[in-house]
């Protein structure tokens, strides 16, 4: 499975950051947040960004920690 961050996998939906923001109910900043420090996003929230991205949780979220 090839690793992507959270900022790729939305760049190739073709979603801006206030459009997930938007999708979670959450500012843009939060969501930015989120994006530069994707250790800290609850499982929750992961698993809907995931699905908002239309990409896997573990391609994203679990990866690096496989390793």
């Amino acid at each position: 499975m090839v690793e992507i961050t959270i900022k790729e996998a939305r760049v190739q939906a073709g979603l801006s950051q206030q459009d997930v923001a938007a999708k979670l109910g959450v500012s843009r900043q939060a969501y930015a947040n989120m994006e530069q420090n994707p250790g800290s996003v609850k499982v929750d929230t992961a698993r809907r960004i995931c699905s908002i991205l239309g990409t896997e949780y573990e391609r994203i979220f679990f990866s690096s920690f496989a390793n």
